[in-house]
């Protein structure tokens, strides 16, 4: 007759305690890590998207100081058209200058922001209201990028023909090598015309073409400070501290 084994009930509830605890453990693990894993892409887009809006937001300093001179600088020009004001060629041809002069539209185009967007990566910064202000610059950017390009192409399509027809193009160009506003943009050495070769471009003036030319550089950048880069500076550093906010914590 078979005598009755002793079942270890006691060792056995013990090892099978330790396998459910090192499966719970496992989990335990693998959450963190996802969650650690999340956290670091979240801070990964919240740096990269604070690094850009840096960017974007010294540009609009920028442009917005150097697009206001260059809008006197065309006032200027319309002003001298009734002959109020009685500026030496010499001068005119800086003002002209001031007015051949843009502003980068790529500045605008905030990549790292509608990469992130198109990419679905925003849907990783746990904070909503964020998530939802960040949207909403990327439509901001693609719209200031847009007015930038307009005036630009203004410029390209219909000021530089004109002066380079109706003027002398590497004259009025040569007259002055900083960026209205911005003496930290500046071209390389005068190109020095001998007297005898440069163009009376009070001549200008007389041209009624001239003076449509410079009305629609006026629209220009005035939509591009009143529609773009005005208040832009103090926008930006509103949701730039909520970036640096959501960093630290």
């Amino acid at each position: 007759m078979t005598e009755p084994r002793n079942i270890p009930w006691k060792r056995i509830a013990v090892e099978a305690a330790a396998i459910v605890a090192s499966i719970l453990l496992a989990f335990a693990i693998d959450a963190w890590w996802q969650d650690q894993q999340q956290r670091d892409e979240q801070r990964l887009i919240l740096q990269s998207i604070l690094d850009e809006f840096e960017d974007i937001r010294g540009n609009a300093r920028t442009d917005l100081e150097s697009t206001i001179e260059m809008r006197k600088s065309v006032l200027t020009l319309l002003q001298h058209m009734s002959r109020a004001n009685n500026k030496s060629v010499e001068n005119i041809d800086s003002l002209l200058a001031d007015t051949t002069w843009i502003n980068t539209p790529s500045s605008y185009s905030a990549p790292v922001l509608q990469s992130a967007v198109s990419g679905g990566y925003l849907s990783i910064i746990s904070n909503p209201e964020l998530r939802l202000e960040l949207g909403t610059w990327s439509v901001r950017f693609s719209d200031i990028e847009l007015i930038v390009t307009r005036d630009s192409n203004m410029v390209f399509e219909r000021l530089l023909p004109f002066y380079g027809q109706q003027g002398s193009l590497l004259q009025i160009i040569s007259s002055v090598t900083c960026k209205p506003g911005a003496p930290e943009f500046c071209t390389s050495v005068l190109i020095e015309i001998p007297e005898d070769e440069r163009m009376n471009h009070e001549n200008l003036f007389a041209n009624r073409k001239f003076q449509g030319v410079l009305a629609e550089r006026m629209m220009t950048l005035s939509d591009t400070i009143d529609f773009g880069l005005a208040g832009l500076d103090e926008q930006l550093g509103v949701t730039i501290d909520k970036l640096w906010a959501e960093l630290d914590k």
